[in-house]
This record gives structure tokens, sequence and C-alpha cells, in this order.
């Protein structure tokens, strides 16, 4: 499905280098992440239909509280294995699987591998110890980029491994014809990633991903059957509004508990409307770790750093298609005060505090999608 590359990496700080040993590196695989990622999370399956006799595996830091899979599994009478490749569901955090299959560097320098070539062969002794053995290993290389470190670009361009060089900040190709282009410029770029180094320890999962994509489901598949408590309306959301507020730290623990064993989707308008009013009271609550709530936090990726407002509770309605008009008129009617005494925002207008005509069409698209019974309610 993705194509992997072979590359070095100069990952160590060369700030003590010894000048009669062969350069320090590392021969990585590279694969171009960004790219693969977004492939894979569309391939991911969304809906679950649980079938007796299937056998599940969760993908290790995935969010799903164990208690309730485990109650979940018994009534459909499926199995839980902790060995992969005995399983015909296989259930994954996106984010957390692409941490097992990759290596992600931000922030590198990098070099061209037609810059470094040319250079070797125009600039560097041929019995130059320190670059004798890269000679034969860039030729196994056929990713554009070399990956370094500052500290080793710092040593070619102080000199200090006997080479003068200096950089400039463009894609220009070395011209061997030029000797004042050759003698005084490495061709590199600063920030271009980040990359995806593929470990020889992670090598296998990406294998075993890539021969049973079709069995890979995302977590939130599961999440949405498993979480299936009690559906918050605007009365009980107003009634734990009430108990975030109270001084007594018993009523947040409470409140809490509500929130996390609630239906996620079916809630979520004023289960993120909670975390929008109360965040500083939820996340000074001690029972933010319990397992259920790390799971609700994790499911609407939410935590104490995170600004809720409320273009912001549009978008999580969207990453999880439940933008229905049901819920952007509920969440409409819980704003429209703010909207008028604060102005505008990306996703609601002042004229008569509606939202905007795109946003309408995206909530009749995924009504459409959802094939609701109950009429569509009009803005």
């Amino acid at each position: 499905m993705s194509n992997i590359q072979k590359t070095l990496h100069f990952g160590h700080s060369y700030y003590n280098v010894d000048m009669n040993k062969p350069l320090d590196y590392d021969k990585v695989s590279v694969i171009n992440g960004k790219e693969y990622l977004s492939k894979i999370e569309n391939k991911f399956n969304k809906v679950y239909t649980p079938t007796a006799g299937d056998i599940l595996y969760i993908f290790p830091d995935s969010t799903i509280p164990r208690f309730k899979l485990k109650s979940f599994c018994e009534a459909n009478n499926i199995k839980i294995t902790n060995n992969k490749q005995k399983a015909n569901i296989l259930v994954a955090n996106p984010s957390a699987l692409s941490n097992q299959m990759f290596e992600t560097k931000h922030w590198l320098r990098t070099l061209k591998k037609e810059s470094l070539v040319k250079y070797l062969n125009s600039k560097v002794p041929i019995n130059n110890v320190l670059f004798s053995q890269l000679r034969e290993d860039i030729k196994d290389v056929n990713y554009e980029y070399i990956l370094c470190s500052y500290g080793f670009l710092d040593k070619i361009n102080s000199g200090k491994f006997g080479i003068s060089a200096k950089f400039i900040n463009h894609d220009d190709v070395i011209d061997e014809d030029d000797p004042k282009t050759l003698n005084n410029h490495w061709d590199f770029d600063y920030n271009n990633g980040p990359h995806y180094l593929l470990l020889e320890e992670q090598e296998a999962t990406y294998q075993f991903v890539e021969a049973n994509i079709n069995n890979l489901y995302h977590q939130d598949a599961l999440l949405n059957l498993i979480n299936t408590g009690v559906v918050i309306d605007e009365e009980l959301y107003k009634g734990l509004s009430n108990m975030l507020e109270s001084k007594n730290s018993s009523d947040h623990i409470v409140a809490l508990e509500a929130m996390a064993n609630a239906d996620y989707l079916e809630s979520a308008v004023y289960i993120l409307l909670l975390f929008k009013e109360h965040s500083r009271r939820i996340f000074e609550c001690p029972t933010r770790y319990h397992v259920n709530f790390k799971s609700l936090c994790n499911f609407f990726d939410i935590n104490r750093r995170s600004y809720i407002g409320i273009d912001e509770i549009v978008k999580k309605l969207v990453e999880k298609d439940i933008l229905t008009s049901k819920n952007l008129y509920m969440l409409l009617n819980l704003v429209k005060e703010e909207v008028e005494n604060s102005g505008n925002t990306d996703c609601f207008k002042m004229t008569d505090v509606l939202p905007t005509p795109e946003l309408q069409e995206l909530a009749k698209i995924t009504d459409a999608k959802q094939a609701k019974e109950e009429p569509i309610e009009e803005l």
C-alpha cells in the first residue's frame, strides 16, 4: 500500500567526534507517513456489527473501558484474544497505532542525497576515514533526503571534519562545474518533515496491519456500541451544570461519573458544553483519572489544555459524523445568547444567530447519511 524507502539518520549529537573513526549514523526505513496515515485512516471500518463467534484483538493504548468491553462480549458471544494472529476483528486507536508502527521525527535538518553524493565525490578526499563507509552506504539510499541532527550539520559547517562548507536555504542542486558554488554551499532543507521512521522492531506490526487492513476497525466503532448509557437531555445537562458549579467536591464526582457513563454520541452536544463551561472544575476533580472518564476524554480528544469553544464543539460533532440538524438546532438554542453578546464565530453569524449556510448543508448531508426517521427541524 505504501512505499518504504531507505536512508541514513545522523541522529547523534556529534559534539564529541573521534576523527579516526567512520561517522556514526543509522540505516533507517522511512515512509511518507502523512500520506500513509491518511490512507489507513480511510481504510478503518467505522461500523462494527457484532457476530457470534467473532474474536477481537484490541491494539495497545486503545481507550476502550475493559469492564464494559467484557460485558459487551459476553452478551454477544464474542471472545477477546491477546494474540492478534488469532483474531478476525482488529480494533485500534489510529494515533496509538501510528506510534506502534513508526517513530516520528519532527524538526530534523535534512540534506538532499543528490547534493551529499556530489559533495563527497568532489570535495572529500577518497582516503578520508570519516567518510569511507558513508560512500558505500549512501549507494543503498533511495530516499530523497538524508536525515541529520543539528550537531552533524554544525560540524560540517564549521569545518570540524576537516572539510569546509557553507549552507544555503534553498533546493538548488550543487553545480559541479561551478567551483564557487561547489566550495561554499551544501544544499539543505531546515524542516522537511515530519519524517516517519520504520524501525526494525516496529516493522512486524506494520506488515501485519498491511496484510489485515480489511479487518481493521476504528475503536470508535466499538465504543459506539458499548457506551449506550443514559442520554443526557437539556434538563439533565442543567442539573449536571449546577453540580459542577457547586463548591461541594462530591457533587463534582457524581457529575463526572454521569458524564462518563452517558451515551457518548446521543449526549455529545451536552457533554461538550459541560467541558466548555466547566473545564477547570472537571480537570480538578480526582476522578478525572478513572478509566471511564479517561475513555470519554479520549473519545472526544479533550484534555485539560484543550480549548473548547462553540466552534470547537461543532468541529468535534463533524469529526464524529453527528452534526445532524437536530444537534445543530440543539446547540444553537444553547449558545444563541453567547453569540449575541460576543459576536460572530466561524460557525455562527449574527443574522438572527443562524448557522452558516455551509454548516446547515453539512448537517443535511449527515441527516441523509444516517437516514434518520424523525423529521429534520427547520432552522
